[in-house]
């Protein structure tokens, strides 16, 4: 759909100058397209490097800061959303903004509240690291109040260790 949205309103929205000067006539004269056109750039980029072969080759921590390139095209999406088409004004533009709102709330309690609230609650620490073969490694963690801390074997948890090199997260199993 992001693919197909410009080009059928390049076709639809033609009248007689050809959809291609069309297309420019929009990035030209419209508000925001820029900005939409970059996002669709990002989110094309973030598809290809999910494809599982493209997956493959890269590291987690450099998949990991690729994908977070999908905040910065929410973000320079949001204004050609917000006016243009349908949301411009009534009741579907406060429902869109409501709901991207909702979103970057629950981001911003699931992401970055609640993991500061569990480190605080818990005050985890790393007590020993053992190699277990090659490339497999045992991170042994204690904290406080452990028992409440409720988990199952087989979950994980994205860990962040707070050391140099080691800002971003590592998936582990309990």
């Amino acid at each position: 759909t992001f693919l197909l949205h410009p080009l059928f309103l390049s076709f639809g929205y033609d009248s007689g100058a050809g959809a291609t000067n069309q297309f420019f006539s929009f990035f030209r004269n419209w508000e925001d397209i820029f900005n939409a056109l970059v996002a669709l750039v990002i989110f094309i980029f973030v598809i290809i490097i999910s494809i599982p072969v493209v997956r493959r080759k890269l590291r987690y921590d450099t998949w990991y800061f690729m994908h977070l390139l999908m905040y910065v095209a929410l973000f320079l999406s949001f204004g050609h959303q917000t006016k243009s088409g349908d949301l411009v004004a009534g009741p579907a533009l406060y429902y869109w903004i409501g709901l991207n709102f909702g979103v970057i709330g629950l981001f911003l309690a699931y992401r970055l509240l609640h993991p500061i609230y569990i480190y605080y609650r818990h005050r985890f620490v790393v007590d020993e690291v053992v190699a277990e073969g090659p490339n497999i490694w045992s991170i042994y963690i204690k904290g406080q109040n452990l028992a409440n801390f409720k988990y199952e074997a087989g979950q994980f948890a994205s860990l962040i260790f707070l050391a140099r090199g080691l800002w971003y997260h590592h998936p582990f199993s309990f």
